[in-house]
């Protein structure tokens, strides 16, 4: 597709959807009940239209930025396109402290005008926002304190509820459409926001251009065809969460439905395999606890398999675990490990069969995508050789111009030429494939050296009583950072201290130069690990846990 043309527009491609297949189903919501919900394309653009048009009567204007906090539900995918429909830029709003610091933070950095928030969600944004909310003793006006630009709260209930009246019902009575038809390729459509794992969020901006090629890649890694149907029940405001596929190529979407009423589910395999079977899925993007839900189901009703097997199984934002890897030949004929991330979709994959399993290297993520440029760089962004470790940077049609509102920021990511320092380490082999191991911010400094724990953990891993390993790093006042290592053992391992510091010394130098080897001095066992916002392992929580551990002796 020809990025530079007014077709890759999300209001275009939603329009040439509903003209090429009205009828069609584009996204289907399945609740906790197994009750089931099916929008065709004809029904997503009227819907959304007429969504626009309600936005337009509450005050939104183009160019507004428009937060939607929203769960994953059939009223968060109308309001996501509606808001774009009316010209204004749409915003994921998330909030994860108790204190609703992190929302306030992006709505700030935004210069949010309105926010689309659930009533009946008590832990939510409205909560956070009643607590700030003043008066204005000149105007009169209801305001926020620290939110200056924010003029517009706008309620959205969710289904039928206590005599209120929910927005698609409302849309039903509405006779308007909406359709801001001044918007180009190069508008912000969105902002999304990276999982705030070195503090707060940064804010994210993509046009309808780098998401029209975000689609792209994600129908060519996720091995995609125009007839699948994608199980991918990631938040619609977590970039792989982003209905992309369905705009650039019409894939219909199938996915879980958290609004009213349906809150946790409580046996996850067993409504995914439902699902899974019922839609007979070829593609699907789900995370390791997701897995482990689903074959523990598999198991529990005594079948080996799916009925039918997804073609492919789409992982990433970490090393393949031994889970996934459990699937192939009971889920998936393939998982695809894809790397990627906020800033530029997904940009690179490798898949991974029944054959090629044992000689799959954990870090590897493969071959880029077409029209990915990747290089490795030593520390003074001096391009490196072939099987030399140094940081990632990307050049690619997909990537964001920059953070929004961070300009320090983007001064250190954003090189001449195009090129993006992603602050991950890692090498490309002879063969052109690549190689990740970790971010630059989890290298640990031991005696001076440098050590990345992506590289350990694989061979750690390897290891049959190990189910997951993390290395930290544990500040050290003579040798700056000793190493120290967490684990999480399969449920019937009786797998020690002992046996695993045996482990190691046949991994890693011990006798020849002590001084740079990466032995760790503290082993520590968890049960889990905690799990970010977006499913991956939270590193900074696993190590505060391990610091408190330690500085109770409690080893």
């Amino acid at each position: 597709m020809d990025f530079n043309s007014g077709e890759v527009t999300i209001h275009r491609r939603l329009q040439v959807l509903a003209q090429e297949e009205p009828e069609r189903p584009a996204f289907i919501f399945w609740d906790k009940n197994l009750q089931r919900t099916v929008f065709t394309r004809q029904e997503i653009w009227d819907k959304s239209r007429k969504c626009a048009a309600f936005l337009r009567r509450q005050g939104v204007m183009k160019g507004d930025v428009v937060c939607n906090t929203l769960v994953n539900s059939q009223e968060r995918l109308i309001t996501t396109y509606g808001v774009i429909l009316a010209g204004a830029v749409l915003q994921h709003g998330q909030k994860f402290l108790a204190d609703g610091t992190d929302i306030v933070n992006n709505l700030q950095g935004s210069r949010c005008r309105a926010i689309l928030i659930n009533p009946d969600e008590e832990k939510g944004p409205v909560g956070v926002l009643e607590k700030i909310k003043y008066t204005d003793n000149k105007t009169g006006n209801i305001c926020y304190e620290g939110l200056p630009c924010l003029s517009h709260v706008i309620y959205v209930t969710l289904g039928n509820k206590n005599n209120s009246t929910g927005l698609l019902q409302l849309l039903e009575n509405e006779s308007n459409f909406y359709v801001d038809d001044k918007v180009t390729e190069d508008d912000i459509a969105m902002i999304l926001t990276t999982s705030g794992s070195t503090g707060f969020a940064k804010l994210v901006p993509h046009t309808h251009r780098t998401l029209a090629a975000i689609g792209e890649n994600f129908y060519k890694l996720f091995h995609m065809k125009d007839d699948s149907v994608f199980f991918n029940d990631r938040s619609l405001g977590w970039i792989a969460g982003t209905p992309v596929a369905y705009n650039q190529k019409g894939v219909a979407r199938v996915l879980v439905d958290l609004g009213p009423g349906n809150g946790k589910v409580e046996d996850l395999g067993s409504l995914i395999v439902h699902i899974l079977e019922y839609e007979k899925c070829d593609t699907a993007l789900i995370l390791p606890s997701t897995t482990q839900a689903v074959l523990d189901h598999l198991d529990s009703v005594e079948k080996h398999k799916l009925n039918t097997l997804l073609h492919a199984m789409i992982t990433g934002g970490g090393p393949v675990s031994r889970i996934t890897m459990g699937a192939i030949g009971r889920i998936t004929e393939i998982v695809a490990n894809v790397y990627g991330a906020t800033e530029f979709g997904a940009i690179c994959g490798l898949d991974v069969t029944e054959e090629s399993k044992s000689t799959f290297e954990n870090a590897c993520i493969g071959y880029p995508a077409e029209f990915v440029d990747t290089k490795i760089v030593d520390e003074n962004l001096r391009e490196l050789p072939l099987g030399k470790s140094g940081e990632l940077l990307i050049r690619a049609p997909t990537l964001t111009s920059g953070y929004l509102d961070n300009e320090q920021i983007n001064k250190q990511v954003r090189l001449a030429d195009g090129w993006w320092r992603t602050s991950d380490i890692g090498h490309i082999n002879q063969k052109g494939q690549l190689f990740v191991y970790c971010r630059k911010s989890f290298a640990i400094n031991h005696k001076g050296f440098t050590h990345y724990p992506g590289w350990m953990e694989t061979r750690i891993d390897r290891h049959p009583d190990i189910q997951k390993s993390i290395v930290i790093g544990i500040p050290d006042p003579v040798d700056i950072e000793q190493i120290c290592l967490c684990i999480v053992k399969f449920p019937e391992s009786t797998l020690s201290a002992e046996e695993v510091h045996e482990y190691c010394k046949s991994l890693f130098l011990t006798t020849e130069k002590e001084d740079i080897t990466p032995m760790p001095k503290y082993y520590l066992f968890f049960e889990s690990f905690q799990l970010s916002s977006v499913g991956k392992i939270d590193r900074k929580a696993v190590k505060q846990v391990a610091l408190n551990r330690l500085a109770n002796h409690d080893i």
